[in-house]
């Protein structure tokens, strides 16, 4: 799985070197048949944190001690939980 983050797919066949094998659930979206646990979400909003928007001093001062331009800022992104799956015993179910 560390392979899936850290390559583009551009430049490799992710899927051929992980031996993972691509699998719709019920609900349509597309996942891997390994997988034990699937969660899928619904992105709501991606932003981006400055220091202002927290609450403590300590955690203002953080923000602007770790990220020094703006442009060094991550950013945060939220999503809604719409399904999660268990596998039992080869199937998938709604936990």
């Amino acid at each position: 799985m560390l392979l899936l983050g850290s390559q583009s797919g551009r430049e490799s066949e992710k899927m051929k070197e992980t031996r993972l094998t691509a699998m719709r659930t019920p609900s349509g979206t597309i996942s891997f048949k390994e997988a034990r646990l699937i969660m899928e979400c619904q992105l709501t909003q991606i932003t981006t944190p400055a220091p202002g928007d927290f609450y403590t001093t300590e955690a203002k001062e953080y923000i602007r001690e770790v990220y020094q331009t703006a442009s060094d800022y991550r950013h945060y992104v939220f999503g809604e939980i719409t399904h999660f799956w268990i596998r039992r015993e080869e199937l998938f179910s709604i936990f």
